[in-house]
């Protein structure tokens, strides 16, 4: 893969810059590439977050020293759940989870329960018309999915 450097490095601050003009927190999601190199580039000055398509990317990242991952597909596994807060944990760092529907907060809340300093973030996914996935906000069990437990 020939990758121009330079041209990666305008990227990224691009991004970053675009961010901090619309307030929010860039977390750039690893497709492609799926590179530990170019996510410490993009999160040097950027406390370190990043999105990551599966469970088994996310816990190669962590130990790479990629301190706060969301791992953006629903999933509904619990011992994935369980091994990645675990390792996140042991490493001191942040990862959250994406979920969909009520039965993956709830799979989420039951795999973590009982593990040592078992916390762990969880974004909903939420349809946004193309009914593809994500939570219909205004369905009557969207409140359900969101409600604190």
């Amino acid at each position: 893969m020939l990758l121009l450097h330079d041209r990666l490095l305008a990227n990224i601050e691009r991004g970053q810059q675009q961010a901090n003009r619309l307030g929010i927190s860039f977390r750039p999601q690893r497709e492609n590439p799926q590179s530990c190199a170019i996510a410490r580039l993009q999160n040097r000055s950027r406390g370190k977050r990043t999105c990551l398509a599966k469970a088994d990317e996310a816990g190669v990242f962590l130990r790479a020293g990629i301190k706060s991952i969301t791992v953006a597909h629903p999933l509904f596994v619990a011992s994935k759940f369980r091994r990645l807060v675990r390792l996140a944990n042991e490493l001191r760092s942040e990862i959250s989870f994406i979920a969909d529907s009520l039965e993956g907060v709830d799979l989420l809340e039951k795999a973590i329960e009982d593990l040592p300093g078992g916390r762990t973030g969880v974004f909903v996914k939420v349809d946004v018309g193309l009914h593809r996935c994500g939570v219909d906000p205004a369905s009557a069990s969207a409140i359900e999915v969101v409600r604190p437990r």
